[in-house]
Order: C-alpha cells, then sequence, then structure tokens
C-alpha cells in the first residue's frame, strides 16, 4: 500500500476548488498556462486510453457530442512552479457558456459566473507519466485524479488532473 501525503491527500479527495486549494498551499495566486483546446471525436478518446482509464471513458460519454478537449498547466503567478496538468472534456455547447475565460482556471470561471457545482471524484491513480514529468518539470511517480463537474445534477465536464510530486508537506514548508 502507498502512503500519500497529507498535502496530496488534501488536494486528491477534497471537494472544494482545486484553484484556490493550490493558492492556500503556495502562498500565491494560480496561473493557468493554455497547452491547447479543440474539437476530439468520443470514439478517439475512448480507443487512445490505457485500460486503468476505462471508467474515465465511460464517463465522457456522459457528456454527449460534440467533445472540446482542454489541456493546461497550472503553475504559481510569481514563482512558475508547475503544479498540475489537467485536461478537461466539455460538450462543447458548455464550453463558451461556463468557461468563458478560458485563459483563467476552471475554478476562477466558476467563482466569477457564481455557478453552484458539485464534484464526484470517479478514480485516483498513481503511477509514472514521462510527458508529465517533463512539463511538471519534476519525477513520478505522480498522484492523478478523474471527477464529474455536476451543475444542477447534470455532467458538466470530466477532469483529469496529475499533481506536481513537489506538492508535498515537507516540500511546501521548506
Amino acid at each position: 500500500m502507498v502512503q500519500v501525503d497529507p498535502v496530496l491527500r488534501l488536494l486528491l479527495l477534497g471537494d472544494g476548488l482545486t484553484t484556490r486549494t493550490l493558492a492556500a498551499l503556495t502562498q500565491e495566486p494560480i496561473q493557468a498556462h493554455l497547452l491547447d483546446t479543440g474539437r476530439v471525436e468520443l470514439l478517439a478518446e475512448q480507443s487512445a486510453a490505457p485500460q486503468s482509464m476505462q471508467r474515465l471513458t465511460k464517463d465522457l460519454a456522459r457528456l454527449g457530442s460534440p467533445l472540446l478537449r482542454r489541456r493546461v498547466w497550472l503553475c504559481g503567478a510569481t514563482s512558475q512552479q508547475p503544479l498540475l496538468y489537467a485536461t478537461s472534456w466539455w460538450n462543447s455547447d458548455h464550453l463558451a457558456q461556463y468557461l468563458p475565460h478560458p485563459d483563467l482556471p476552471i475554478g476562477q470561471n466558476l467563482i466569477q459566473e457564481k455557478l453552484e457545482t458539485f464534484r464526484e471524484v470517479r478514480r485516483l491513480y498513481y503511477g509514472e507519466a514521462e510527458p508529465v514529468a517533463r512539463l511538471l518539470n519534476c519525477r513520478g511517480p505522480f498522484w492523478a485524479r478523474h471527477y464529474l463537474l455536476l451543475h444542477r445534477g447534470q455532467p458538466l465536464t470530466v477532469i483529469y488532473e496529475v499533481f506536481s510530486s513537489r506538492l508535498q508537506a515537507r516540500v511546501l514548508s521548506g
């Protein structure tokens, strides 16, 4: 059984806004760097996912079509230290409506729009991911999760987040 650092446990299981939690932990505002946004086919996303992520692919089907995928990495606005890599999938009808400021983290958009949401954590992941290690500029293994963000009981988006291994109590306190 892998021991989970208390800070990572808070991030993985917390139901608050990830950007707010990261800002509180790092004591600096959080900035999103948009990697890309574009239309994707549900079947292509489902077939590209590894076997361990089959639950995520089933959740994507709940969003309907057409799908838009948005990939970002979050960092401290001052330190520019990479903290998290995230992919979110949206029904294209929802993206413009609920994410009017794509340069901001999702949480900040939801706050500005005063949108009430519920997070349903669907699965936790632990493992190596070389592309993420390069992006976050740190070694794995990494903890990750995927969840549904619900609005009025309906799926708004599916979000997959990979947390930097720097987000640990001993690293943040030093």
